[in-house]
């Protein structure tokens, strides 16, 4: 079995024939030798307690029990004591009121959407809407024969329909705009209904509108909303 002798200052386990530490040099000649089941009661008593320190009084940095000189500033630590190393700081605790940021809190807000883009499935009938628009046929073509040219005498308005769809008042519908949410209104003068989603409006009470949606103004007329 092998026999040690363990240096009191830095712990090291020297052969039992050296008369000083072969780590720090502190003489060991008066220290009593002890086995390898002795050693490992040693270690495991000082693994349970935390090794004593010499705090520099200069710059407070810690230094082994034995240190002479301080090993950040080298100022003379020949008459401090050592002492169990101070028990670290607990973390604080975080205080109930904050919350801790989630993926809900920092999502950013998509802005609110500024217009409503009414489309035809085809592509060829689009009127772009915002707070206050009237959708409507176009009022220029006066006659049959204006109607049945190749191109509307349409204004430049583009909540416009085609005069084509002649059962489409020339005012059908508004749209209202409320908190960032659109709405479309069927108005008391359209002689045809405005339907959503497949559900007709009652004339003068407003129906929120989503992108998806289907709405249709008369029978003629089958849109699909966009909100951007």
């Amino acid at each position: 079995m092998k026999r040690y002798k363990i240096c009191p200052s830095c712990g090291t386990h020297n052969p039992e024939h050296e008369p000083l530490c072969t780590a720090c040099t502190v003489e060991i000649t008066g220290v009593a030798v002890s086995s390898e089941s002795e050693r490992v009661v040693v270690e495991q008593a000082a693994a349970a307690q935390p090794a004593a320190v010499k705090t520099c009084p200069n710059c407070k940095g810690a230094n082994n029990d034995y240190a002479i000189l301080c090993d950040n500033c080298g100022a003379d630590l020949s008459a401090v004591e050592s002492a169990a190393p101070a028990p670290a700081p607990e973390p604080a605790a975080t205080p109930s009121a904050v919350k801790t940021p989630t993926a809900e809190m920092t999502t950013i807000d998509k802005p609110a959407p500024r217009a409503l883009v009414l489309r035809s499935e085809d592509g060829r009938t689009e009127l772009r809407c915002v707070n206050g628009t009237v959708i409507g046929r176009c009022d220029k073509c006066q006659n049959q024969m204006e109607r049945e040219r190749a191109e509307c005498n349409r204004s430049d308005r583009n909540d416009m329909v085609h005069c084509k769809f002649n059962t489409v008042s020339r005012r059908h519908a508004g749209i209202v705009v409320e908190n960032g949410v659109f709405y479309v209104v069927a108005l008391p003068e359209s002689k045809n209904a405005t339907v959503v989603n497949g559900v007709e409006l009652v004339r003068g009470k407003k129906s929120p509108v989503n992108s998806g949606d289907e709405i249709c103004f008369s029978s003629k007329l089958k849109l699909y909303a966009e909100l951007v």
